[in-house]
């Protein structure tokens, strides 16, 4: 048995040290230069030994790249790339860094199928497929990249994991703006753009779960953010504006969205459609159709969001039952402020709260805001229940002052299971990328 431990270490030091080296630069790195030293750039590429920084000059290239080194690739004055309907720029290699390209006239405008990758400010608009096609690839940074007008989706991801995009611009494309396809777990987007897009702005799909959303904008898509059969993801401080319906879950349970944005949408704000479990709570849906709608969805959180002015409900629940909702402000809803046609459902806390109430201290259950609602009490809290429709359902402890100072604690958010990737993972991961492990398109 000892025997054995020892040869497992053995073994896990020396991948752990295959992994390294494929990272690590080379000790006399050298600066190519093209077109001065080579005419291509796929020259200077064949020509280089892994750690040495090939510097591209403007113009237009004539080819198709192939990155299969552990370089440094960057271009001066936005080099083009006309690809010729092929591939403008494929990554194999892992550990590259690849920016300040413009890729036009491609299949597929920059494709990445290994790992530990740094993309910056590189454009792939206008391709007959998608923009920048993302693979089996893990642990890569995406920064300020640009990939509108594409025939199919914007940026696709498969089968990726621990990715991180930042201020990337994927619009106009006739698909997806940004998908995460299947199986695309822990990675984050934070402050990219997504708007125009013939389908969905962003769509998280098929088990893409624990991935992180913050401050991203979705506008004028057919739906703004989408998730289907995708669970434990957070939504925080998203804009979906002006889309068919701003943000719609399906079949995805234990999320969590907080203080999104979903107004001025064609149909509905926010759409839960059999879900289960997620927490939405400091959202606001406003100027929709309808606020929010959960159909065929239970044992879900609302708490603290803001639905007014809709033109016909705020929130409309629809064979939906179990679900707490609570510290919500209803108002100037055209048709009804909220609609339930099943029971029960809570709408109030589920637990007895401290709060501050005109400078005095509390302690209550806490229903939600109505506008039209006015009974006034000591307290902050109405003196008559409110109902809710026709069904059983009933605010018992309807806020008797929309414009009151309560403050009270935000619900607990679902925990995400985003777990820290162990030390097998990490040499699995780059194991694939080392074999150069690429498994075509998720189409």
């Amino acid at each position: 048995m000892l025997i054995r431990i020892k040869q497992s270490y053995i073994l896990l030091s020396i991948l752990i040290l295959l992994a390294v080296l494929s990272l690590a630069p080379a000790v006399n790195a050298a600066t190519i230069t093209v077109p001065t030293q080579y005419s291509t750039i796929q020259a200077a590429i064949n020509a280089a030994n892994p750690g040495d920084t090939i510097s591209v000059n403007s113009g237009v290239y004539n080819e198709n790249v192939i990155v299969n080194k552990t370089i440094i690739l960057i271009g001066n004055g936005m080099p083009t790339i006309n690809a010729n309907r092929g591939e403008g720029i494929n990554i194999t290699a892992n550990g590259t860094t690849v920016q300040g390209f413009n890729v036009t006239n491609s299949s597929y405008g920059i494709v990445i199928c290994s790992s530990g990758n740094t993309l910056t400010k590189n454009t792939a608009n206008n391709s007959w497929d998608e923009g920048i096609s993302i693979t089996n690839s893990n642990f890569n940074n995406f920064t300020g990249n640009t990939a509108n007008n594409n025939d199919g989706d914007g940026i696709g991801l498969s089968n990726s994991n621990y990715n991180n995009f930042t201020g990337n611009t994927a619009n106009n494309n006739i698909a997806t703006g940004i998908i995460l396809a299947r199986q695309n777990s822990n990675n984050n987007f934070t402050g990219n753009t997504a708007n125009n897009n013939g389908a969905t702005g962003i769509e998280i799909d098929y088990s893409s779960n624990n991935n992180t959303f913050t401050r991203n904008t979705a506008n004028d898509n057919s739906a703004g953010i989408g998730l289907d059969e995708s669970s434990y993801n957070t939504l925080t401080e998203n804009t979906a504006n002006k889309d068919d319906t701003g943000i719609q879950l399906d079949n995805s349970n234990n999320n969590n969205l907080t203080g999104n944005t979903a107004n001025n949408n064609k149909y509905n704000g926010i759409y839960l459609e059999s879900n289960n479990n997620n927490n939405l709570a400091g959202n606001t849906a406003n100027n929709n159709l309808n606020g929010i709608l959960l159909s065929y969805s239970g044992n879900n959180n609302l708490t603290g969001n803001t639905v007014n002015s809709n033109d016909d409900t705020g929130i409309y629940l629809y064979s939906s039952n179990n679900n707490v909702m609570w510290l919500n402000m209803l108002q100037n809803n055209h048709n009804s402020n909220a609609y339930s046609d099943t029971s029960p459902n809570s709408w109030n806390s589920s637990i007895m709260m401290s709060y501050m109430y005109n400078g005095a201290k509390y302690f209550n259950y806490t229903g939600n805001y109505w506008g039209d609602y006015s009974d006034a009490s000591v307290d902050g809290i109405g003196l008559t229940p409110y109902n809710i429709n026709a069904s059983n359902d009933v605010d018992y402890y309807p806020m008797a002052n929309s414009s009151s100072t309560i403050v009270a604690p935000t619900a607990t958010p679902i925990p995400t299971n985003t777990p820290t990737p162990s030390v097998s993972t990490l040499i699995a991961l780059s194991i694939i990328g080392i074999v150069g492990y690429c498994i075509g398109n998720k189409k």
